[in-house]
């Protein structure tokens, strides 16, 4: 595969899950000197690789000549094969992640999957089921791998936390990292997406959200014809209302210490730690209290590697992929 080419990408987001991804997608959507594919995720990188890059680089059209282009797909952090593709098609990307704690990040795709009608009825139900419902809140395995292939001025690590605090500061941060005017100032900048909530038909929301995720299928025209049409509000909040009922929840995930396994613990207690020491930043907030930790074994070493890209299938798994925090956009 050719490693620079001027059809595509000049950056990419690449997650994590739950972590903000639909929020850093209208912000740089919104920017008039960006252009990104209306549908968030072409998966080519971990899902449609096969299809080689001339189909990826369909999603990004002569019109957007002139204007930086990028991706943004959570999927692709989570995997240390789809990492490497993109070193691969284009060493001088630049890579833009947000990490979050990972307890309150399982905690959020539990849920996603549950208002989706997809979860089983307990967390650790859920993990049994899908183990990257935890492994995917590997941090330090996911931030050294990409250390590991690009250089460090092309990778830009921002905290889940710092969006709370201070939107305008990390959009201005991203702006000026993929060399767009940071003065402009979006319209999503204090917008909250997917507040809890749960549905109103298990049924119907699972069916809803399969036909969503096959959007993300390998025809461009549907991907970019659904991303088109969800930038509708007013249809795009009328499929809310009917889908979905606000539910009040704790979004303290301490009230839940005792459903994560304790090998996951010990992972995620060293995973913090190093991250912390990576980005030479504390996370008091993200470690849990020690009296509240179940003894492991044995911690996993966090060099182990992440899990690998899914094989190209056509449909991409069912992924969580909306961030529920504090200033993260509109569903």
């Amino acid at each position: 595969m050719a490693q620079t080419r001027g059809r595509g990408p000049s950056f990419v987001f690449v997650g994590s899950s739950r972590a903000g991804s639909s929020w850093f997608f209208e912000i740089l959507r919104e920017h008039p000197g960006i252009f990104v594919p209306p549908n968030k995720g072409t998966q080519f990188f971990s899902s449609f690789y096969n299809l080689g890059p001339d189909w990826y680089e369909g999603f990004f059209p002569a019109k957007a000549a002139g204007r930086i282009t990028g991706e943004v797909c959570e999927h692709y952090l989570s995997s240390a094969e789809a990492l490497a593709r993109i070193s691969e098609y284009r060493p001088d990307m630049r890579l833009i992640c947000c990490i979050r704690n990972p307890y309150e990040r399982a905690l959020s795709a539990w849920r996603f999957f549950a208002r989706n009608g997809l979860a089983q009825t307990s967390l650790s139900a859920e993990g049994a089921r899908r183990p990257d419902l935890f492994s995917n809140g590997y941090c330090a395995t996911q931030v050294g791998t990409l250390r590991r292939l690009f250089p460090a001025d092309q990778v830009l690590v921002i905290p889940y936390d710092d969006l709370a605090q201070s939107p305008a500061a990390v959009t201005r941060r991203l702006y000026e990292f993929v060399g767009a005017d940071p003065d402009f100032l979006p319209a999503s900048l204090h917008r909250r997406v997917n507040g809890t909530a749960r549905p109103r038909s298990r049924l119907l929301a699972r069916l809803v959200h399969d036909v969503h995720m096959r959007t993300w299928g390998s025809s461009r025209w549907v991907s970019n014809t659904m991303g088109t049409i969800k930038r509708f509000s007013p249809m795009r909040q009328l499929v809310t209302w009917l889908l979905y009922e606000e539910q009040a929840q704790t979004t303290d995930w301490h009230a839940y210490l005792a459903e994560f396994p304790p090998s996951v613990t010990a992972r995620y207690e060293a995973e913090i730690s190093a991250v912390e020491t990576m980005l030479g930043r504390s996370f008091p907030r993200w470690h849990a209290p020690a009296d509240q930790c179940r003894a492991a074994p044995e911690a996993l070493p966090i060099t182990e590697p992440i899990l690998p890209a899914t094989e190209p299938t056509g449909t991409p798994e069912e992924s969580p992929h909306l961030a529920d925090g504090p200033h993260a956009p509109l569903a």
